[in-house]
């Protein structure tokens, strides 16, 4: 009977094995070039979350680039089916089910520590007087920073890194880098983009939290995975490979300098 057992369970660890082999691929629409979070050859940290998850979930990784750009976005991707997973998606996001967040973080003022500008929050008036580099959208709404400060008037000084930018040059990195030359003295950056970018530059950039909202203005966001409205399913079964790889996806943060929020 003992030996029965075990073969039984050989039997069975090889259908399993097998019926892994044969999964479905865990499809990830990817910014193609957009370090730190994804790129085409699966470097980024998101990348690093999402074949940790598809390791969780038994099936193999692919990877769809696919640059993000202008509306449709989700329709072009999730509802045509071309990807079965957005990650970096802001929990309550419209029209895709999001899971529970695998992580929160915020923007934060960058500048050069030998300056002490000590900036910690958008009425110091002591902005005014700055070049301040903020990322846009270019259209409809923009970015939180861009309405803060449009809101109390400061814009003269304010240089303008847009988005989409140029392939190889994310914005936060373009930011990080004047800041270094003295092109501009402060800049607000995406936190996760930041840290990355801050962490090259070793001690001489000082990075500080923005305020977690400024009037109806929100600057922290608890982002999570988008699945298709349609499917729930896999909604769920992403929400437990985030609960069972929690510890892993600290140290994929860590190892990327992402600010979180516990």
């Amino acid at each position: 009977m003992f030996f029965r057992c075990l073969i039984s369970a050989a039997i069975l660890a090889a259908m399993s094995v097998a019926c892994r082999a044969d999964a479905a691929p865990f499809r990830v629409c990817v910014e193609p070039d957009n370090l730190p979070f994804s790129d085409a050859r699966g470097n980024g940290f998101e990348n690093k979350i999402a074949a940790l998850v598809a390791q969780d979930l038994g099936r193999p990784l692919v990877l769809v680039p696919i640059a993000q750009r202008g509306p449709g976005f989700f329709r072009q991707t999730l509802g045509a089916g071309r990807c079965d997973a957005l990650f970096a998606m802001p929990e309550g996001a419209d029209d895709v089910l999001v899971t529970a967040p695998y992580y929160e973080s915020g923007w934060v003022f960058v500048t050069r520590a030998e300056r002490h500008l000590d900036i910690a929050d958008f009425d110091d008036p002591k902005l005014s007087a700055l070049k301040i580099g903020i990322p846009v959208v270019g259209e409809g709404a923009d970015t939180p920073p861009v309405m803060a400060l449009g809101g109390r008037g400061v814009i003269s000084k304010l240089h303008r890194y847009s988005i989409s930018g140029d392939p190889g040059e994310p914005p936060a990195g373009r930011m990080v880098r004047d800041l270094m030359i003295g092109r501009i003295d402060l800049a607000v950056i995406w936190g996760p983009a930041a840290g990355y970018f801050v962490a090259q530059e070793g001690k001489a950039l000082t990075v500080t939290m923005t305020p977690r909202a400024d009037g109806g203005i929100a600057f922290r966001a608890a982002i999570g995975i988008a699945v298709a409205e349609r499917n729930a399913a896999l909604r769920d079964a992403l929400d437990g490979a985030l609960k069972r790889g929690r510890a892993q996806i600290k140290a994929i943060l860590a190892a990327y300098h992402v600010p979180v929020e516990e």
